[in-house]
Order: structure tokens, then C-alpha cells, then sequence
């Protein structure tokens, strides 16, 4: 049983292919976080809003320079 499963792992395998022409593109992200804690040392909650601007360009297939405001 296991190497009928070996076999058809490695047959299905064989057709997989991965990435082959990469051209570079940038990607742009938009990020926002709400929170309310309460912390024990103060009476009333704490309201939080954050939010993050970031682009993203990828010059290679292992290269990417992240850029980020918030």
C-alpha cells in the first residue's frame, strides 16, 4: 500500500512546475488594527486605531523591498 502511494506521489510530482518567467511587480497593502483593553491598573478601557500604508517590490525571485508608514 505505502508504495502505491510512493508511485503515484512521484508520477503526479513530475508535473508540477514552478515559476519560469518572473517579471517584477510592485503590490501595494493598506493594514488597520482596532483594539479596546482594560487594564487593571486604570478604571476605564482604552480605545487604540492604528493603520499602515506599505508597497511592495519584488525584482526578482528572491529579492522584494518592503516599504512601510504608519
Amino acid at each position: 500500500m505505502k508504495s502505491r502511494l510512493l508511485i503515484i506521489a512521484l508520477f503526479t510530482s513530475f508535473g508540477v512546475f514552478g515559476q519560469i518567467d518572473f517579471t517584477s511587480y510592485n503590490k501595494q497593502y493598506f493594514e488597520s488594527n482596532f483594539g479596546v483593553p482594560y487594564l487593571d491598573d486604570f478604571e476605564v478601557p482604552f480605545p487604540g486605531l492604528s493603520f499602515l500604508l506599505g508597497n511592495r517590490k519584488f525584482t526578482s525571485e528572491n529579492i522584494f523591498v518592503d516599504k512601510q508608514i504608519g
